[in-house]
């Protein structure tokens, strides 16, 4: 499939969003539910993978997670709920923390040499994640750090909120 079975409910969230329809309007919640279902089957196995996109890549459970929380986090903020805004961009974070996406090898320093890194430290953090293997690997780890450092940090600017560390 093109997107992971986790975001169809938060697609049909952001279309009914979008819809002038009254009658879609009151299905928002039921939806809301379904996506808030959703993250915590992907953390039951935060290692377990999905299939994404025609490219046949696998992506981790963890990151998905971390990629819908700060999905859900933008539902939340577009529509003035900034406390569940707020916790589900600090969800992001933390798991990104834990996941030690803001420790992953720069791009640009990653080799490969027949299949193996070289010199690279992987995702250090709690070890969740394995060593990345390929490049495609290491960029998508960094949109995922920069993709929940960006939210978190703009969000706890206008809300006035603590964010996590970083470090």
């Amino acid at each position: 499939t093109l997107f992971p079975k986790p975001f169809l409910p938060l697609f049909f969230l952001w279309a009914i969003h979008f819809s002038k329809d009254a009658e879609l309007q009151r299905l928002k919640p039921e939806f809301l539910d379904l996506v808030l279902d959703s993250l915590s089957e992907l953390l039951r196995e935060p290692l377990g993978t999905q299939v994404v996109g025609t490219t046949n890549s696998p992506l981790h459970n963890l990151l998905l997670a971390i990629l819908l929380h700060t999905s859900v986090a933008t539902y939340f903020f577009a529509h003035g709920r900034l406390l569940e805004g707020n916790y589900h961009s600090n969800n992001a974070s933390q798991l990104a923390i834990c996941a030690g996406l803001h420790r992953t090898v720069d791009p640009r320093q990653f080799q490969t040499a027949s299949g193996q890194t070289a010199e690279s430290p992987g995702s250090p953090g709690a070890g969740l994640l394995p060593r990345p293997r390929h490049l495609k690997d290491v960029l998508i780890r960094c949109y995922h750090f920069w993709n929940a450092f960006v939210l978190d940090r703009s969000w706890s600017a206008v809300a006035g909120a603590p964010s996590p560390s970083w470090r």
